[in-house]
């Protein structure tokens, strides 16, 4: 059955209850459960992740101003009525809509969508810090180096322009490959284009001089979009790296996420420093698990910092001193297996693979 999980399910757009209640029969008997938008503001985050989008003729001008990034497989709905006055033709082109068509005519194309069998898409797996020197980072690329040493192809790709640079974190500075600011389309073989072993490739934020002190420039919101389409079909899964201020192209992957982790340090500190971050990535991501780095000192119950923000506890971890080492010789890739930081890391994934099976 497709769409077994809530970032899978088909994406309807409308507070008109007689086209709702149309749609809701054709998913009825494909045994379906939609997500339900009855304006943008509510659509939002699930737009990028459903796999297919149906608008209602009496929210496709909304949509079309709120300017979402172009996806396929979006349908706009015109009035049963032809002499209907206002008719969305034009918010459709602007959308860019697969289809345009009243909801009698729209029976056989929904089914078709609501039946499509496909290869699964990669997830994407969204980190954040919530404060300086809380190891976002270290977590993304932990994360992804133990899904390649798992078997999963995989690609770590960093957003965050004003950060050090993943390259540099993993060790691959001098590996040869495409970072951001030599791409404007997604290369046909995404892996090979990268810095990349056998499974696990690196697309960074870092220009050709990856030792330049000059901060990188933003990634562009539609090229992530491309490059973010383009990983989900090459690869089996994608961890992103994103910066505490989100700007355009981060919250364009966090409204794609299919899950989310915010890394804090479990003090004081820290769990007042995640308050903004969580205010800034809220209206883009459903709300990410809590993964609380335990400090020497002072610190808090990780469970009481995952109450005070409202946010489930994803995982408790300390910091790692031979990792610390290594990472101050500019060596990440031997990152033991056994160490704190890689049973985190291999907890997650069981647990990504457990909510995918499901």
């Amino acid at each position: 059955m497709p769409y077994k999980t809530s970032t899978e399910r088909p994406l309807f757009i409308t507070a008109d209850t007689t086209v709702l209640d149309g749609l809701l029969r054709i998913t009825s008997a494909a045994r379906l459960d939609p997500i339900v938008a009855p304006d943008v503001t509510a659509a939002r985050r699930y737009w990028s992740r459903s796999p297919c989008v149906v608008i209602g003729p009496d929210a496709a001008e909304a949509c079309a101003r709120a300017e979402f990034p172009h996806r396929d497989r979006v349908a706009v709905l015109l009035p049963d009525d032809p002499r209907a006055r206002t008719q969305p033709w034009g918010a459709a082109v602007r959308i860019g809509a697969s289809y345009v068509a009243p909801l009698t005519a729209a029976h056989a194309w929904l089914s078709r969508w609501f039946d499509l069998e496909e290869a699964p898409l990669a997830p994407v797996l969204g980190i954040v810090g919530g404060g300086g020197g809380a190891g976002a980072s270290v977590v993304a690329a932990a994360l992804a180096v133990r899904a390649a040493r798992s078997g999963a192809r995989t690609l770590l790709v960093d957003f965050d322009p004003l950060g050090g640079g993943l390259d540099l974190l993993l060790g691959w500075e001098r590996h040869p490959g495409l970072r951001w600011p030599d791409l404007d389309e997604p290369p046909a073989e995404l892996h090979d284009a990268l810095p990349h072993d056998e499974r696990l490739a690196l697309l960074s934020t870092r220009g050709p001089d990856p030792l330049s002190l000059e901060p990188a420039a933003p990634v562009p919101p539609q090229l992530a979009d491309r490059v973010l389409d383009a990983a989900r079909r090459s690869f089996e899964i994608v961890v992103a790296d994103l910066p505490r201020r989100p700007d355009a192209a981060a919250t364009r992957v966090a409204e794609r996420c299919t899950g989310g982790y915010l890394v804090v340090r479990g003090d004081v500190h820290g769990s007042a420093a995640a308050r903004r971050v969580v205010t800034a990535y809220g209206p883009h991501w459903d709300p990410p698990r809590l993964l609380v780095r335990k400090t020497p000192g002072v610190a808090l119950p990780p469970a009481e910092i995952a109450e005070t923000l409202g946010l489930p506890l994803g995982g408790v971890y300390e910091t790692d001193p031979v990792l610390a080492g290594n990472l101050h010789h500019g060596s990440f890739e031997h990152i033991r297996d056994r160490s704190r930081i890689a049973n985190l890391c291999a907890d997650l994934l069981a647990d990504i693979e457990e909510m995918a099976a499901a």
